[in-house]
């Protein structure tokens, strides 16, 4: 599991897929540490591809071939159904993976979601709703320097 893999997300809402502009948003995360089932590591979206900003921070934990981890990014990043891109400087809501890893440990594919909740602009609260998704990650096997 150490290492660095690389992947993509979709959404299940076609109308949000449309206004992020892309087929998938792809992303880079690099697991860092492992203690015994449990997993820490970082995660950074593709700008280009409607990604969240920031370097985001992961914690999971693996169990047989069950993959489960929280995604939480730095900066609050809202597209607009019209396709708007807006930041805000407060962490994104977070969201949870769950995925199967293969059998020869080499892609985990599973879902993602973030569940109800509030985010206030200024004094105004925003409801967030329920959103889900796909997603695929690969195991690089050639690290970076």
């Amino acid at each position: 599991m150490k290492g660095t893999w690389n992947g993509y997300y979709t959404y299940n809402n076609q109308a949000a897929q449309e206004a992020i502009g892309h087929q998938m948003t792809y992303f880079k995360l690099k697991i860092k540490e492992i203690n015994q089932d449990y997993f820490t590591g970082e995660v950074s979206d593709d700008l280009e591809s409607g990604g969240s900003a920031g370097i985001g921070f992961i914690k999971g934990v693996i169990n047989k071939r069950n993959v489960d981890f929280i995604k939480e990014m730095p900066i609050n990043t809202i597209i607009d159904f019209d396709g708007k891109r807006r930041e805000f400087d407060r962490k994104h809501p977070k969201i949870y993976y769950s995925g199967i890893l293969s059998l020869d440990n080499k892609t985990i594919e599973g879902e993602w979601r973030f569940k109800f909740g509030f985010m206030f602009i200024g004094f105004l609260p925003i409801p967030v709703l329920p959103t889900k998704g796909k997603f695929e990650m690969r195991k690089q096997f050639i690290e970076e320097e």
